[in-house]
C-alpha cells in the first residue's frame, strides 16, 4: 500500500481545526455577551463588524490593491444601506480589511448580527498584551 503524505497532513489540519472550533464558538457567544450586557448600562455600544469575504476581500487576495479596496467599499456600502441612521454611528472604514468600526444602537446590533454578510460583530475595546 502507498503512504500519502499529503492526506496524513490534511487529516492533521483537520484535527487542528476540530479541536480550535469550540474555543472559537466560546469566543464568539463571550463577545455576545458582552455587547448585550452592555446594552443594560448604554443605548449605544462601540464595535468593529467584520464582513465576510469574497475571492477579492479576503486577506489571502494579494492582487490588485485597488480592486481590493473597491470590493471591500462596496460589500461595507450594501451592509450599511440596510441600516437607519439611529442604527450606527459609522467611526471609520476599513480600505484594505473587509469590515468597519462605529457604536451601534441595540436594534442596529440585532440587524447587524443577524445579517448572513456580517461574519461577526466585536466590541471596539482596548486589548492589552500579557506574557
Amino acid at each position: 500500500m502507498k503512504k500519502h503524505p499529503d492526506a496524513l497532513l490534511v487529516s492533521l489540519a483537520v484535527l487542528a481545526l476540530l479541536a480550535v472550533a469550540p474555543a472559537i464558538t466560546i469566543a464568539q457567544t463571550g463577545e455576545t455577551n458582552q455587547i448585550e450586557n452592555a446594552f443594560d448600562t448604554a443605548d449605544a455600544v462601540s464595535v468593529i463588524v467584520w464582513l465576510n469575504d469574497d475571492e477579492h476581500t479576503s486577506p489571502a487576495y494579494q492582487g490588485d490593491a485597488g480592486l481590493k479596496r473597491t470590493a471591500i467599499r462596496e460589500r461595507q456600502d450594501d451592509v450599511l444601506a440596510m441600516l437607519q441612521p439611529n442604527d450606527v454611528t459609522l467611526r471609520y472604514r476599513y480600505a484594505m480589511t473587509n469590515g468597519f468600526a462605529g457604536t451601534v444602537s441595540r436594534e442596529g446590533y440585532a440587524k447587524l448580527s443577524g445579517d448572513p454578510r456580517v461574519a461577526q460583530v466585536v466590541m471596539d475595546r482596548r486589548i492589552y498584551q500579557s506574557l
